[in-house]
């Protein structure tokens, strides 16, 4: 699905200790952010 595994929020949002729920939604908040930015890239 991303072009060679986009570095996911685990590592920006260390320090932040959250549950699976708040994660994968940071997660999700990330990726919309970071995906517009890879696709002009690549």
């Amino acid at each position: 699905m991303f072009p060679g595994k986009v570095p996911l929020p685990s590592k920006i949002c260390k320090g932040k200790q959250t549950g699976p729920n708040v994660e994968s939604r940071e997660s999700t908040k990330t990726l919309k952010i970071l995906l517009p930015r890879y696709q002009t890239i690549s």
